[in-house]
């Protein structure tokens, strides 16, 4: 569960879309970059679950089973996800969650993990704190959010044996004191060429 990995993302809600309003099929895309990086041999897959359709509503159980079937396809292709949910895709789409909705869906994939723990250890590498702002970044949130609040709700929702990554060194500051072990910082963008958006 090391190395080179893949990108890819489900909308939930959306009839199978990837990536929001893109038209694309999930997996299909999930079978292209495993295709992609065949060669690599990765055994790893960046996954991002949008929960943009239920921004200001609970999750329904179509949503959760949406995300079963996912999970199981996931499995079934001998991959490990690095887990992160978020809603918000677009700077000219104003519409977002409020912490009260954030903290709502924590607690039902909680519930959802609980329930299908076996599952969850097969497919989840490790989880990154998502949730908040433009493509779960941590930053440029349609609302105001509280970041502290969040991730504790976050670190209460996945398994205390799981590895939970923040994008930034500011966010790591708020990590409630008892759950630092287990908190780490991922580096979203580094490569290996001059490029105007690598760090």
């Amino acid at each position: 569960s090391r190395g080179r990995r893949g990108e890819t993302c489900l909308t939930l809600g959306s009839g199978g879309e990837a990536f929001p309003s893109s038209g694309d099929d999930a997996m299909r895309r999930l079978d292209a970059q495993l295709e992609s990086f065949a060669g690599e041999g990765i055994t790893l897959m960046q996954v991002y679950i949008y929960l943009t359709n239920y921004c200001n509503d609970p999750l329904p159980e179509s949503a959760l089973e949406e995300l079963k079937t996912y999970m199981t396809a996931v499995r079934e292709r001998g991959v490990k996800m690095l887990l992160r949910f978020a809603y918000e895709y677009s700077e000219s789409n104003k519409k977002g969650p409020r912490t009260r909705d954030i903290i709502g869906h924590c607690e039902q994939l909680k519930s959802f993990f609980e329930q299908n723990a076996e599952l969850f250890d097969d497919t989840v590498y490790a989880v990154q704190l998502g949730m908040i702002g433009l493509w779960g970044e941590g930053h440029s949130s349609v609302h105001s959010l509280n970041e502290r609040k969040i991730i504790k709700a976050v670190a209460d929702m996945v398994p205390d044996d799981v590895f939970v990554m923040v994008r930034t060194p500011e966010l790591l500051t708020k990590v409630p004191e008892e759950e630092e072990a287990r908190f780490g910082v991922h580096d979203d963008y580094l490569v290996g060429r001059d490029d105007e958006w690598g760090m």
